[in-house]
């Protein structure tokens, strides 16, 4: 009886021997070329959405506001604060006065966040003895890098923002003093941020010394935000909790959405492929009818002819398969300097930070995601053999070799 190996040998004499019919040649490099086109397109693409999801991901595991609370009980909010920081899954929580304020240089006008914090807030850059600049009503300040790139400024340069006063409605000019750079502020990124020390922001603007408007919670991990916020509004009942994936939701759906509508775009090139694999399949059956009539006599079963051409679907698969990830992977790893590469040849900005918020193509290639595409890949060719297999299978000796 033929065995599996019998079969193996066959399919791949089938596959390349040099005497084929030459469509049938087409159609199996057109197979093999659409599935490898297909397969590194897919990877490129998904590695760089999971490129943009990781980017994400770092930039909230470096924020700050993983949390906010918000009370009108002034009075409380000091045991509060203790009695969160006091929870494992919490890495830091400090108090928080915020209002919009802007700075004129010339007739452009920055807007910004002016935000007033505890000494708690870990960077504790105001935390030193009374200087000049506070003696003359000078506020030392930590300014966002893209307001301190704006106006040029270097350490212990000074400059008025403007805010309202709701008490007297009337603008209120505030002096400041540039000492530290922060991030921007990544609830609003399209504003500008100034950070001065709470006490000093509550005298300004005329409220009790230690008024504030919410807490803000820093978390081990932010991916657990929106469960330790539910726990602390379960506890907390006074208190209003928000969480980053609220503001974020949105963001991460469409990410994700764009992410599997590409998948499905890209594998219709797959799916063509498969088509052209059962045309070229077909064409090979019908080329060979005699030649399968002739292993039907000398023993070999339906099931052994349906092997042969498993075998041969498997094999033009596996060559586009691995002329895919061949291609693909190192795409995928090096598309950053790919672009760039490009940007300098056509003298082009492809990847601008005002329209992506980055200035470079971020990727990362994930295993499951080449798992999955390798597996979904076999199951279409195992899907497109089906056809052919059946045409093969019903092939009868006695009416291919009556009129041989």
């Amino acid at each position: 009886m033929p065995n599996h190996q019998t079969a193996l040998y066959i399919a791949k004499k089938y596959t390349f021997s040099p005497h084929r019919n030459r469509l049938s040649k087409l159609t199996q490099n057109i197979a093999i070329y659409a599935t490898a086109l297909g397969i590194a397109t897919l990877l490129i693409i998904t590695s760089i959405f999971n490129g943009f999801y990781r980017e994400l991901m770092q930039h909230f595991h470096e924020r700050d506001h993983h949390i906010t609370a918000n009370t009108t009980q002034d009075a409380v909010w000091q045991d509060t604060m203790d009695t969160i920081a006091s929870r494992q899954d919490i890495q830091h929580v400090y108090p928080l006065q915020t209002r919009y304020a802007v700075i004129t240089q010339g007739d452009t006008i920055y807007p910004l966040i002016l935000q007033g914090i505890h000494p708690s807030y870990p960077p504790k850059w105001y935390q030193h003895k009374p200087t000049k600049i506070q003696k003359e009503h000078i506020i030392p300040a930590a300014i966002s890098y893209d307001l301190v790139d704006k106006l040029y400024l270097e350490k212990d340069d000074t400059f008025s923002l403007f805010t309202a006063n709701a008490k007297e409605l009337k603008p209120q000019a505030l002096r400041v003093s540039y000492q530290d750079s922060i991030s921007p502020n990544a609830d609003n990124p399209n504003l500008s941020q100034v950070i001065i020390p709470l006490e000093a922001f509550n005298q300004t603007f005329g409220y009790q010394r230690q008024a504030i408007q919410q807490l803000v919670i820093q978390v081990h991990d932010p991916l657990k935000a929106s469960q330790i916020r539910a726990s602390l509004q379960a506890k907390y009942p006074d208190w209003q909790f928000h969480d980053w994936t609220l503001s974020m939701k949105a963001l991460f759906g469409s990410l994700l959405t764009q992410k599997k509508l590409m998948a499905i775009v890209l594998g219709l090139v797959i799916t063509m492929a498969s088509f052209n694999l059962i045309a070229g399949l077909i064409i090979t059956i019908h080329e060979r009818k005699k030649e399968i009539a002739v292993l039907r006599t000398l023993g070999f079963t339906k099931r052994d002819i349906g092997y042969i051409f498993l075998y041969q679907c498997l094999s033009i698969t596996t060559m586009g398969i691995v002329l895919g990830l061949t291609i693909g992977i190192p795409c995928a790893y090096y598309v950053d300097t790919i672009i760039q590469a490009l940007e300098s040849l056509l003298g082009y900005t492809i990847i601008s930070d005002q329209v992506f918020m980055l200035n470079h193509l971020p990727s990362e290639i994930n295993p499951w995601d080449v798992t999955s595409i390798v597996a979904i890949t076999i199951l279409l060719a195992l899907l497109a053999a089906w056809m052919p297999i059946r045409q093969a299978t019903a092939i009868e000796p006695a009416e291919v070799l009556r009129y041989e």
